[in-house]
């Protein structure tokens, strides 16, 4: 949950609650969070790749199955570009 924890200065010995941090301070667990989102998007491309190039008529696999990998697909592409405007908005912010 955002804005739920306490960030521990060192400078002073004041806790922060992290509801009051700006982005700047959060920039570093989303770069971490999105280049591993990245990969294991790109992971999930190759997968999904060999699914249907490799099995293309398997008898297993009713057509919902496959239409269940597309939508997974399809739900994975908008969380990733969400996720790439939310990093790229946060660093608009933190540069003003």
């Amino acid at each position: 949950m955002l804005g739920v924890g306490i960030d521990r200065r060192l400078e002073d010995d004041v806790a922060v609650p992290a509801r009051h941090l700006a982005p700047h301070h959060t920039l570093g667990a989303l770069l971490v969070g999105s280049w591993t989102n990245f990969m294991l998007f790109a992971l999930e491309l190759i997968l999904i790749w060999r699914y249907f190039t490799l099995f293309p008529r398997r008898q297993d696999d009713t057509l919902w199955i496959r239409v269940l990998v597309l939508l997974m697909l399809a739900i994975d592409i908008a969380t990733t570009a969400d996720l790439s405007f939310l990093l790229y908005w946060v660093r608009q912010k933190s540069a003003d």
